[in-house]
């Protein structure tokens, strides 16, 4: 599923961003040792995936709160210190760190999206939940091979699964909640971004100079080769600010709204002697 760049400048103009808090009795519930004491095997691997996700989402506030904490200070023309020692930074200094804070925050959305995506499909594995998500025909191709596959850690992604339940619906309340997160407008927004970072043209790093989108057209017939190049307007940075933020409370808001029926506080849990 290809989503094209809208280069159309995005902007906003909200200043204070609110930002979700996830259920803090997840980390216990969660825990896939805890839960493999308990023999709640298919849950305690749903945990291991939970753990992954908390990583990444731990990792990507760090990076907003670096970006915004730089952005302001290069704003404002305030001096960067670090333990007290002010750094001099030039231009195109301060640019480059921005473009990689901003990159690595998009990097871990998205990352955490694609293994919230094996949450789903680990709890949508266990019998009573419909059993492993098999197909008969491949979810990215119809190629004769990919039929009768099942859907495993080498295949499943976020929109390899979106695409296999939208196709293969179950009817339960994550994957109404998964479907939603997947066709959320801001991740939507972002998700080109990430592609571009990733594996496609990367408009918003210009680190080593102005870099336009080059198209090349090869006519067979006239046996000729045309091109030609546009320079991408890039969002200001508040709008990325803005819709990171709105993409990250989306995916606390599906983790805190589907925690209970991933992971049921249904088992005694002991800590030093303890119980909880």
């Amino acid at each position: 599923m290809r989503q094209s760049l809208d280069l159309h400048m995005k902007y906003s103009e909200k200043k204070k961003i609110e930002i979700n808090i996830l259920d803090p009795t997840l980390g216990i519930y969660a825990n896939p040792m805890l839960l493999l004491l308990n023999k709640k095997i298919k849950r305690a691997e749903a945990g291991q995936w939970f753990q992954e996700i908390q990583k990444l989402l731990n990792g990507f506030l760090k990076s907003i709160d670096s970006f915004e904490l730089f952005l302001n200070k290069a704003f404002l023309k305030q001096p960067i210190k670090i333990e007290d020692n002010e750094i001099q930074l030039s231009e195109s200094q301060i640019y480059e760190n921005i473009t990689y804070m901003l990159d690595n925050a998009l990097l871990r959305l998205f990352a955490c999206l694609d293994k919230t995506a094996h949450l789903v499909r680990v709890y949508l594995e266990h019998p009573p939940h419909g059993g492993p998500l098999n197909t008969k025909v491949c979810w990215k191709c119809s190629h004769p091979e990919c039929k009768n596959i099942e859907m495993s850690v080498g295949n499943c992604n976020f929109t390899s699964l979106y695409s296999y339940l939208k196709g293969n619906p179950r009817d339960f309340s994550i994957v109404h909640d998964f479907i939603h997160l997947f066709e959320d407008e801001s991740i939507i927004e972002l998700r080109p971004f990430r592609n571009g970072i990733a594996h496609r043209e990367n408009i918003l790093d210009q680190s080593v100079g102005i870099a336009p989108m080059v198209a090349v057209k090869q006519d067979k017939i006239n046996d000729t080769i045309t091109g030609e190049f546009t320079f991408p307007t890039v969002p200001e940075y508040n709008w990325f600010r803005v819709e990171l933020a709105k993409a990250y409370n989306s995916i606390i808001n599906f983790l805190n709204n589907n925690s209970e029926i991933i992971f049921p506080k249904d088992i005694q849990i002991n800590i030093n002697e303890k119980t909880i």
